[in-house]
């Protein structure tokens, strides 16, 4: 395959209408408070302890109290089942527990 034709076929080559990102869809992401801090604080690392989750989490949801898109961050998180991290101000057990349950 040439260079060009691998290129083609990225997804994020946007010369495809049907792959550029629907910048209402994200582009809350911009006006973020968490946006620039280190994704650290946000997601939990391999082996973390108990302590040191709530601790993270902790950090984690005071960056999110003031966040001016924080119900939109929630909104997607929910709606992609995003299964790691604090979105929205709520951990992954938190926003679980916010599904419905499937009968």
């Amino acid at each position: 395959m040439d260079q060009n034709t691998s290129n083609s076929n990225r997804i994020g080559n946007y010369r495809n209408p049907r792959l550029r990102p629907v910048e209402s869809e994200w582009e809350w992401q911009l006006r973020a408070a968490c946006r620039g801090t280190d994704s650290a604080v946000f997601f939990a690392p391999a082996g973390e302890s108990r302590r040191d989750r709530r601790r993270r989490e902790i950090a984690a949801k005071a960056v999110c109290i003031s966040c001016p898109v924080r119900k939109a961050c929630l909104k997607h998180a929910l709606a992609v089942r995003e299964s790691h991290g604090v979105w929205g101000g709520l951990s992954e057990t938190e926003r679980q527990a916010l599904r419905p349950v499937s009968a």
